[in-house]
């Protein structure tokens, strides 16, 4: 591995929220103040490779959390493929989570049903305040103009970063335009010795669609209208699209392998 793009992070912007007729209004009690007894029950997403990993990782998170204040945390990691079925009916039914981990992607959905508690100021104050989040990350909590019905738990960044002693070796600088990576990586491409010059987790579905809007945008595109009609085959989403698949497909600079990811 020589270049690689990565996420910092988790793969998705998660934002936590609370549902309000859930849990026997365990919630409930917890907010006014008496926290005693009170079990509420968290739906955590699947950020790592699997179901029982993410358990493994939270399980002790969990465990400080309880010693801290006393609540007992009841956690289950659901799936992405349950994540939006089962909060939704769980929107309807009132039996569900205290607490659940959802996609930026998801809040306005999810907002829509009136389940979620909103988070006004007065609210927002027993967190840290508003200032506490990226305004960026806050503002994608639900409806534009409305009272965020959830709040910035993960935040995604992109990066770029490279290995010095091959970059030494090879007698290359850090590239900094497009033109220069592919330079780099093609300098650093070995495919008989199963070497590449960038990685990337090409088959993740999310940080695809990522980089088809960030190239897409590069390239004067946009993926919708101001009507909110798609615009996927645009002139600047097809240039950024192209030019992200291009690694893979155009100047082989790309592991084949990372497909799988």
């Amino acid at each position: 591995m020589k270049i690689r793009i990565l996420t910092a992070g988790v793969v998705t912007l998660t934002l936590a929220s609370t549902l309000v007729a859930c849990s026997g209004g365990s919630a409930g009690s917890a907010g006014a103040g008496s926290t005693g007894g009170t079990t509420i029950t968290y739906w955590a997403t699947n950020q790592a490779a699997s179901v029982d990993a993410d358990t493994k990782i939270l399980t002790p998170e969990i465990a400080k959390f309880e010693k801290q204040t006393g609540i007992k945390v009841n956690l289950q990691v659901v799936p992405w493929t349950s994540l939006t079925p089962n909060t939704l009916a769980a929107a309807v039914s009132g039996q569900g989570p205290d607490v659940v981990n959802i996609g930026n992607t998801n809040a306005v959905t999810f907002q829509s049903t009136g389940a979620f508690y909103p988070f006004d100021d007065k609210a927002l104050q027993t967190l840290g305040g508003k200032d506490r989040f990226v305004a960026s990350a806050l503002a994608t909590a639900g409806a534009a103009g409305q009272v965020p019905t959830s709040i910035p738990l993960y935040s995604q960044v992109y990066g770029l970063y490279y290995n010095k002693k091959l970059f030494a070796d090879a007698g290359i600088k850090p590239p900094t335009t497009w033109e220069e990576l592919i330079s780099a990586a093609k300098a650093l491409t070995k495919p008989d010795q199963h070497k590449y010059g960038i990685s990337i987790p090409g088959g993740t579905v999310n940080l695809s669609m990522h980089f088809s809007f960030i190239f897409g945008a590069q390239n004067g595109g946009s993926p919708f209208d101001k009507a909110g009609n798609p615009t996927f085959t645009s002139p600047g989403m097809v240039k950024g699209v192209k030019q992200y698949v291009d690694l893979l497909s155009k100047y082989h600079v790309v592991n084949p392998s990372d497909a799988q990811y």
